[in-house]
């Protein structure tokens, strides 16, 4: 697991910093998302290991695990919301790539979003 957030981390210290912005006002949405659903988006930053700091605030590390976290447990709010900030696209792409993927990344959510990522990158 340490490599995969190492990779993911890597990914974001390597974006353009509009691409950072782009995500962190993605991750900021779709933890709200999470909170209308009836889960506890602290859960997510929890179990992430980012605690409560919100995304305005994470270091690339606590970005790409909280990401990660979060498309574990809520593929379907990825792909909503992802849809919606297309300069993150790029960056959510990369720390969610192929060799990021672990556990649930891999279910039919997450390859419609990789999917229509490539789609508009083309």
């Amino acid at each position: 697991m340490a490599d995969i957030i190492g990779q993911a981390e890597s990914a974001v210290q390597s974006a353009a910093p509009r691409e950072i912005e782009a995500h962190r006002s993605f991750l900021t949405e779709a933890l709200d998302m999470v909170g209308k659903s009836g889960n506890d988006p602290n859960q997510v930053t929890q179990q992430s290991g980012a605690g409560n700091v919100a995304p305005s605030d994470m270091t690339p590390a606590q970005l790409a695990s909280t990401t990660l976290q979060l498309a574990r447990r809520h593929p379907e709010i990825v792909q909503a919301v992802g849809n919606k900030f297309p300069e993150a696209q790029s960056l959510l792409s990369s720390i969610l790539s192929p060799q990021s993927n672990v556990g649930g990344l891999e279910d039919e959510a997450m390859r419609d979003f990789e999917g229509m990522v490539s789609s508009r990158n083309r």
